[in-house]
């Protein structure tokens, strides 16, 4: 009888070891991906602090990076989760284009360390920065000058893709603002982009939210009578 509980506490205190280790183990790993996310400002991908000497943007729109996008995730936080999302993530044409005028300030084309894979980030007028997420090829260089004469005619920049943090292919797209100390602060895409309703795909329960009366979205988004999706609020 006592080999059996000493036996038992053995195998107990074997799974606590062992469950303990991992729940450290994913600790460090969090507060690894923290810490790369903290660091990461030099070249303009994440702010860690204070969101200092925030100011309403000028309204600036933006053509969509896609010709004929299709949205399936907003920012805030996907519509069925918890989980904060910091632009909008759009499936569509493969090739990408610049959103608006400006200059490339950074790329990422092979190595990227990060959830955002390849991407591209371009400095527009008015303090304004986009960025282009998990694309599988990168077409422009930094110090490049890019352009966007309308709807379907610009720079292609890239091709869309599923590098970083993604489960399957599409385009991360974020809007910036220079309006903090940070120069990178997050603003809503929706905010600078003409999209309806018909436009977005209910992945993620999106179309679903966006008409629910009582859904969390409702605070951020509404939709006019025409389809056109407002954003109630420039920032995130």
């Amino acid at each position: 009888m006592v080999k059996f509980q000493l036996k038992n506490m053995c195998k107990f205190f074997i799974i606590f070891f062992f469950v303990f280790k991992a729940n450290a183990m994913m600790v460090v790993a969090q507060k690894e991906e923290y810490r790369i996310q903290c660091y990461k400002t030099d070249i303009q991908l994440y702010y860690c602090g204070e969101k200092k000497g925030i100011q309403q943007p000028k309204m600036a729109l933006l053509y969509s990076p896609v010709t004929t996008p299709m949205y399936t995730a907003f920012a805030h936080t996907y519509p069925d989760e918890v989980k904060v999302h910091r632009g909008v993530d759009i499936i569509g044409d493969p090739l990408i284009l610049a959103a608006e005028g400006g200059e490339v300030i950074d790329v990422c084309k092979i190595a990227c360390i990060g959830s955002y894979g390849r991407y591209v980030i371009i400095q527009h007028k008015q303090d304004m920065f986009t960025l282009y997420g998990h694309l599988d090829q990168v077409f422009v260089k930094k110090g490049q000058m890019v352009q966007r004469e309308s709807s379907s005619e610009g720079t292609v920049i890239g091709q869309m893709g599923n590098t970083g943090l993604s489960f399957g292919t599409h385009l991360h797209f974020e809007v910036r603002s220079n309006a903090s100390d940070a120069h990178h602060y997050r603003l809503d895409p929706i905010y600078f982009l003409d999209v309806y309703l018909n436009q977005c795909s209910n992945m993620f329960m999106l179309v679903d939210a966006l008409q629910s009366s009582v859904h969390r979205y409702q605070q951020w988004y509404q939709v006019q009578s025409d389809g056109k999706i407002i954003a109630n609020q420039h920032m995130i």
